[in-house]
């Protein structure tokens, strides 16, 4: 269910602007710590979760953005594990349901004869 659209002063887009810088300095920051103790590796709970809150912001982000912008082009799923890209069978499943009633409603949508309006 989408929201309605909203007025949002440019203030608040100049507020959302610096946390994102804050969040993307934090995020360089810990890039450099880990390399520098020589990690190759962090355990993060919730990763799969932050993946699909960048890509909610994504798409925010993209409607007052202009078409030219780079945020267009971001491949947010380039940040998810392999297994985190993965269907689960359950999702796998509801999909596969979900295209079998579309095509039975496409067939009955189309396959109805029309009667003949009587004069």
């Amino acid at each position: 269910m989408s929201q309605p659209k909203e007025p949002i002063p440019v203030e608040k887009l100049e507020e959302l602007a610096r946390v994102l810088a804050v969040i993307q300095e934090a995020a360089e920051r810990a890039v450099s710590d880990f390399k520098s103790a020589q990690l190759q590796t962090v355990d993060v709970e919730g990763w799969k979760t932050l993946a699909k809150g960048l890509l909610f912001t994504q798409r925010i982000v993209k409607k007052i953005s202009g078409p030219a912008s780079p945020v267009q082009r971001l491949d947010v799923d380039s940040v998810l594990l392999p297994h985190h890209k993965q269907k689960s069978k359950k999702q796998a499943r509801k999909e596969a349901d979900v295209e079998k009633l579309n095509a039975a409603a496409e067939a009955a949508t189309h396959g109805k004869k029309r009667k003949p309006k009587s004069p």
